[in-house]
């Protein structure tokens, strides 16, 4: 499916309880794969990551959750990929 994902979607989006942030390199190099085989860049293919988690045992969800979700979280994995990127 990663090679079919690579020749044909226009993005990608595993989840991390069935892709482990250690498989993602693996698994993206297939679908790059993929795409080349096909003509395409591999840069067209847009990724995202579904993660799950909480803050601490008893995360509800709330805003407060929420918003640290955006307001620490996301930023620092933004930073992260982008320094992988380079």
């Amino acid at each position: 499916m990663l090679d079919v994902t690579g020749r044909f979607a226009g993005g990608w989006l595993p989840s991390s309880f069935a892709a482990g942030p250690e498989k993602l390199g693996e698994m993206s190099a297939r679908v790059d794969e993929g795409a080349h085989r096909a003509g395409r860049d591999p840069a067209a293919i847009r990724r995202l990551y579904n993660i799950s988690g909480t803050f601490a045992e008893t995360a509800d969800g709330s805003r407060s959750d929420l918003e640290r979700f955006a307001g620490e979280v996301a930023p620092r994995v933004r930073e992260l990929v982008a320094a992988e990127r380079r």
